[in-house]
């Protein structure tokens, strides 16, 4: 039962260290789309409200 466990300890262990190691390269993934996304234009309500109004006007 000893040598199944120590086993089983170091599978879980490689299998935790694989695990975090394609976490991190996902997360360093979506920070190297993000870095390189154009920036949104952040408007208040009322301006999206008065754009969406003019929106429907042309129409």
């Amino acid at each position: 039962a000893t040598p199944t466990f120590v086993g089983y300890s170091y599978l879980s262990a490689r299998v935790n260290t694989l695990m975090h190691d394609m976490e991190r390269a996902g997360i360093e993934v979506v920070h190297m789309l993000t870095d390189h996304a154009p920036s949104a234009e952040i408007i208040s309500f009322q301006q999206a409200q008065e754009k969406s109004a003019e929106r429907r006007f042309e129409r």
